[in-house]
């Protein structure tokens, strides 16, 4: 019995260590895999919205429509994804040395929102394709 122990204990928590990965904490939003609707150009670079979970954004109006978690990023947005259209990425909080200064055009507005960094999605669970809606 003395020598069983050891690996059963071993076995139980390998076991909760393991069953814990999965689990999402739904009070934090999930910033490594986040669904983002692409709105458009400005001096700002490319304005994303973001879902309401997330706590980034600000509201802007674009052309006479309201949009709420507005962010803009100079990161590489996919290729030919156009306006309106969702896709999925990591975010996060641009530094103000990663915010490059950028002359803006005339045709182009400037607006007060986050700058954020993108990156590749991470995401967890079995309902996610990883692909454009």
């Amino acid at each position: 019995m003395k020598k069983i122990l050891p690996f059963l204990f071993l076995g139980v928590t390998s076991f909760g260590v393991l069953s814990g990965c999965g689990e999402d904490d739904e009070t934090t939003p999930q910033t490594d895999c986040v669904q983002v609707t692409l709105l458009g150009q400005s001096c700002n670079g490319t304005l994303l919205q973001l879902p309401t979970d997330v706590p980034l954004g600000k509201t802007v109006t674009i052309e006479g429509v309201s949009y709420a978690n507005v962010v803009a990023t100079y990161s590489e947005t996919p290729a030919l994804i156009p306006e309106t259209k969702v896709f999925w990425a990591g975010l996060r909080l641009a530094t103000n040395g990663e915010v490059p200064a950028r002359a803006c055009i005339a045709t182009l507005v400037q607006y007060d929102v986050d700058q954020v960094i993108l990156s590749a999605p991470k995401c967890k669970g079995t309902n996610w394709c990883g692909t454009v809606n």
